[in-house]
């Protein structure tokens, strides 16, 4: 089997990929390879409006099936790759198949980090793919209890979804508060004291140790000798970029594929994209490895680029968005240490923008239901251009002065 174009991993990134190339004229042969039974589908929703049937199944598909036959993009299902073999040019399949490439791009996402108990581990439900948010929707169903280990954003996302649907909500959480790598401390303990308005108990500074039946109720034993009754457990724990197969190809691996500005990898004829890459940002003026969907789908766009030799270097802000119960929280840039905080709004009203400044220039932005001043942020970060604390907090100062508009 030959094709110009493979790409391992049919997810947000891999999708994204072979639909690019197409609209940038590519006229060769592109073979797409998933693990799933699913055409490419959106990731974001899962945790959030699907769960919530706010969305249809139909609806989370990146494209129909119909468009992939039409743009002649070959489909290979419930199918993994366990070889790249560099000298030949070519992949092997779970399945024995073999298929060459002139080009290979590597989306192989991240692996979900799994928690081994010594009494059972089969309790535990993890919250990546589209079968694991219809599987949690039937246990919503029939359940009235909830314990989530983590409270990173798959973590509260969930949590608010159960919430919602009137469930007992419990989090467990090792560190001292919520979204310790992801946010700054005034806007986690915002969204902390948000979800427990709504009636979700957190437990910090201690961990599940065990899972146990006593007396016909499941219960999780902690560290410190309580437990915590449950019907089932959702754990969300951060994942691990799914690099072995590179690795074993002999590519550069450092927490992530190695990669340059234009996504390719050590090898010229080898790309990588997505949350398993490890990339330049010359705005953050450093490497970082990135999960989110943003950052999935303008690194798809990128390497099609490079493919059809219409090269433009990723130089793009990272940003990232969640919703949590009316709470749309919107993120820009990377989270440091030691920076001034400003803070823009009214917080007890919901609506405000924390701005992180470093030499009178917003490095970071993190918004509380204001569009608006996201955008601005945003930009801001993109121009790195001079403002004072005092302009960034006086709410009666327009932002878009600084711009050159009025």
């Amino acid at each position: 089997m030959k094709s110009e174009v493979v790409i391992i991993g049919a997810g947000h990134a891999g999708g994204m990929a072979s639909i690019f190339l197409r609209k940038m004229n590519f006229k060769g042969s592109i073979t797409l390879i998933g693990q799933e039974e699913y055409i490419p589908y959106q990731r974001p929703p899962l945790s959030k409006e699907f769960l919530l049937d706010k969305m249809a199944e139909r609806s989370m598909f990146l494209k129909t099936e119909d468009f992939y036959k039409k743009n002649d993009i070959r489909i290979i299902r419930n199918t993994s790759v366990i070889k790249i073999v560099r000298e030949e040019k070519s992949v092997v399949l779970s399945d024995g198949a073999t298929v060459s490439y002139e080009k290979l791009i590597i989306a192989t996402g991240g692996n979900v980090n799994r928690i081994n108990f010594p009494s059972n581990n089969n309790e535990i439900f993890y919250m990546r793919g589209l079968n694991d948010a219809k599987s949690l929707k039937r246990l919503m169903i029939k359940s009235k209890k909830a314990l989530i280990i983590g409270s990173g954003f798959i973590g509260l996302e969930v949590a608010a979804v159960m919430k919602m649907k009137g469930l007992d909500v419990t989090i467990s959480e090792f560190e001292d508060r919520v979204l310790t790598r992801s946010l700054t401390k005034l806007t986690a303990n915002f969204m902390q004291n948000r979800h427990e308005k709504e009636g979700v108990k957190f437990i910090f500074k201690k961990k599940v140790s065990d899972i146990l039946e006593i007396d016909g109720q499941k219960k999780a034993a902690l560290n410190d000798g309580s437990y915590i009754d449950y019907d089932f457990i959702v754990a969300g724990i951060g994942i691990t970029p799914n690099v072995q197969l590179v690795s074993d190809a002999g590519l550069t691996i450092e927490n992530g594929i190695i990669v340059d500005e234009n996504c390719m990898t050590s090898d010229p004829s080898i790309f990588a994209i997505g949350d398993c890459t490890n990339y330049p940002n010359n705005i953050i003026g450093r490497r970082i490895r990135l999960e989110s969907v943003q950052n999935a789908v303008e690194q798809a766009k990128i390497v099609s680029r490079s493919i059809t030799k219409t090269a433009q270097p990723y130089h793009q802000i990272p940003w990232f968005w969640s919703n949590q119960y009316d709470i749309k929280l919107r993120i820009a840039g990377i989270l440091t240490k030691n920076d001034l905080e400003v803070v823009r709004g009214d917080i007890s009203k919901e609506s405000f923008t924390v701005f992180h400044i470093r030499d009178e220039k917003v490095i970071l932005v993190e918004s509380i239901n204001n569009i608006k001043e996201f955008l601005i942020g945003k930009k801001l970060i993109e121009k790195q251009l001079n403002i004072s604390k005092y302009d960034l907090s006086d709410v009666k100062f327009n932002l878009d002065i600084i711009f050159g508009k009025d």
